[in-house]
């Protein structure tokens, strides 16, 4: 395909776009636990005496 043709059919374009970012949301939640890091929240102790 030309970039000629995506320049005349922007709606077209458009279309494909939304498509993918779709199609990529699904993955992601598709994605194994097991991929993400382990991330621990930091943690603030204050003692007074």
């Amino acid at each position: 395909m030309n970039v000629s043709f995506f320049i005349d059919q922007p709606v077209f374009s458009i279309v494909i776009s939304i498509l993918i970012v779709i199609i990529g949301l699904i993955r992601l939640t598709m994605l194994p636990i097991d991929q993400y890091p382990q991330i621990t929240p930091p943690v603030v102790k204050i003692s007074a005496s």
